[in-house]
């Protein structure tokens, strides 16, 4: 018999199984009864014995991966910076947790320069070879001279550096002449929220109260045909009112766009309840949906699949040591959550004492992966990451770390990742064939 590792998922098929390999990702198909309690009692030949000892399906590789954990879960050479430069907004959704603080302030100048003094000090420290920079309001189109200032200010510090400049915009899409104006960066991806036109137009509409769909449609097309190199993520914010259009969505996407966008689907969650907005479909609801109706609907219109179980640990702010959320009034929080935490240290100060002693960093360890160690000693660490625990997820179900949930019913995704390798469509699934992730 031959042991199969922790990290490993038997998943029951019609006639057959799955083996998944959380680590890397990897699945093999095997017939029905050829695993019984966590062993595979079914002969294997010489080559299919080294294929999945060679892609750590064994128990025997345990203590190794378990010793070089923080290799899979930390990376050093990236930096992440979420930007808030306002709170005004040419919009006025209702589920949008900002809602009700549009007053208009915008971030200064001071506490921009203290941003890209903060960046030096971070690369002076730990020689970080990409920068990620996230520009988000409010709408970030409206201030442009801020944008500006700060977007030149982080370019010309990476090319002195010599690190990679990654941009990253949150924008409604109603205002894109600037945008496509930006140049001389490694990479540009550009998050727009759209959903069915109907749905979007009720709540998304601009100061004359009309519905913004078919203008974003078309700024979208503008964007890939004047910046082709610009990754466009379309966020499709779901709820129990448009979750049953997702479809036809779709559909309506890939008739009238002259390319085919990632789309990412995201959970609306009831963050502001000073607003009238009630979700009516549970977090558990949308990860079934995600799991089934989501990627049934992409892959019949043969659009890329970005739902997958790989969780990228590295990405999250909250979990990573410098990476941080500067807020419009110049404080600084672990991550977009920290909106709602009314004692942030302001940018200015964490400058001042940058120090591996002072209150936000010492905080900072506490959160890093490897400081928890009921999440590094778990089997499901590569299907969770410890994503269950950050504050943004707790608050959407407290007991997912718990039930053992995931963001994606893992068997409902591999069976039907699996129906597309069968068909030769599994090129679809973008996030889980390449290993890259859409921020």
């Amino acid at each position: 018999m031959n042991k199969l590792s922790k990290y490993v998922r038997v998943i029951e098929l019609n006639d057959d199984i799955a083996l998944y390999n959380t680590i890397n990702h990897a699945v093999i198909q095997m017939p029905g009864g050829s695993v019984e309690k966590g062993n595979i009692i079914a002969e294997l030949s010489e080559e299919s014995f080294k294929v999945l000892q060679e892609s750590c399906f064994f128990v025997e590789t345990d203590k190794s991966i378990e010793d070089n954990l923080s290799s899979f879960l930390l990376n050093e050479n990236k930096l992440f910076i979420s930007l808030e430069l306002n709170l005004s907004c040419n919009l006025r959704c209702p589920y949008c947790y900002q809602a009700g603080t549009h007053d208009g302030k915008i971030i200064d100048d001071k506490t921009l320069d203290k941003l890209v003094e903060y960046i030096c000090k971070v690369h002076e420290k730990t020689s970080f070879e990409e920068l990620y920079i996230k520009i988000l309001g409010g709408e970030p189109t409206l201030i442009w001279k801020q944008f500006m200032k700060v977007y030149d200010s982080l370019k010309n510090f990476c090319k002195a550096s010599n690190v990679r400049f990654h941009v990253l915009v949150d924008t409604n899409g109603t205002l894109i002449d600037n945008l496509l104006s930006l140049k001389d960066y490694d990479s540009l991806l550009l998050t727009i929220p759209l959903s069915y036109k109907s749905c979007h137009d009720r709540v998304r509409f601009d100061s004359k109260g009309n519905g913004t769909y078919d203008k974003i449609v078309e700024n979208i097309n503008t964007i890939h045909t004047k910046k082709p190199d610009t990754k466009i993520i379309i966020r499709y914010n779901v709820d129990d009112e448009n979750c049953s259009y997702f479809k036809a969505f779709i559909e309506d996407l890939k008739n009238r766009l002259v390319f085919k966008p990632l789309i990412s689907v995201n959970y609306t969650a009831e963050l502001n309840v000073t607003r009238n907005f009630k979700n009516r479909i549970t977090y558990l609801d949308f990860v079934n949906w995600c799991s089934t109706d989501a990627i049934d609907a992409l892959v019949s219109a043969e659009m890329p699949v970005t739902i997958s179980p790989i969780v990228s640990v590295e990405e999250c702010q909250f979990r990573s040591k410098y990476s941080l959320k500067l807020f419009s009034d110049g404080t600084v929080g672990s991550c977009a959550m920290s909106f709602f935490d009314d004692k942030r240290l302001s940018i200015e100060e964490l400058v001042a004492d940058f120090s591996e002693g002072n209150d936000f960093f010492e905080k900072k360890k506490t959160q890093t992966i490897i400081a928890d160690q009921q999440c590094m000693k778990c089997a499901d660490i590569f299907m969770c990451g410890g994503t269950n625990k950050l504050p943004c997820i707790k608050t959407l179900n407290p007991d997912m770390c718990k039930n053992r949930c995931f963001n994606v019913n893992l068997k409902k995704f591999i069976k039907r990742y699996l129906d597309c390798v069968e068909n030769e469509t599994n090129n679809l699934f973008v996030v889980f064939e390449d290993g890259e992730s859409y921020r």
